[in-house]
């Protein structure tokens, strides 16, 4: 009987702490008085950050995960998850699944920078290139320390992953043997 009301009393601990969460929960979701369209904001309006650090704020949510999650694992996927950053992070760009279309997108649209040097913002991607001129890999710029060129990336299918790529030299950066940033995509028109 003892064991029988232990339990019991368990299970009305375990309903009750449920049910304040929940409400907790719900609590969080009712409208201000400014009305539901600033409750369904998206994250970078309602904190005031610009779309570069919005665009780095939902990739850092996403480290760790593989192409499972995201269901794109018969593909290279990197451009894929700089687009979907881009979109979650309220920046102007289309969905695009290549690297080259995100290159002529960004032409096309006053937004590239050629080259390892000059300015870089959080948000902005990096591309890069094969010694061949193939576009094979890109990645969304954390930050960048100024000192010798070095950025810190978040990058879809780094090691079949997406991986915070630690600070390396945009001038010595080797992605793979052969491999060199040929450019930047500017998260605004400058």
């Amino acid at each position: 009987m003892n064991t029988r009301r232990s339990t019991h009393m368990r299970g009305i601990r375990r309903i009750t702490l449920v049910a304040v969460i929940a409400t907790l929960t719900a609590a969080a979701f009712v409208p201000s008085n400014s009305g539901p369209v600033a409750a369904q904001q998206p994250l970078h309006a309602t904190l005031a950050l610009s779309s570069g650090d919005s665009i780095v704020h939902w990739a850092s949510t996403q480290v760790g995960f593989t192409c499972a999650h995201y269901g794109w694992c018969d593909v290279a996927w990197c451009a894929l998850f700089a687009s979907k950053a881009w979109d979650e992070g309220g920046g102007e760009m289309p969905s695009l699944a290549a690297v080259s279309s995100i290159h002529t997108w960004a032409v096309a649209n006053g937004r590239w920078r050629a080259g390892a040097g000059g300015s870089h913002h959080p948000g902005d991607l990096v591309l890069y290139q094969d010694g061949y001129g193939n576009w094979v890999h890109m990645g969304i710029v954390v930050d960048g320390t100024g000192v010798g060129g070095d950025i810190r990336t978040i990058e879809g299918n780094y090691a079949s992953q997406v991986y915070l790529v630690p600070y390396e030299s945009v001038y010595n950066l080797v992605y793979e043997p052969g491999f060199h940033i040929a450019g930047f995509v500017a998260t605004v028109n400058a």
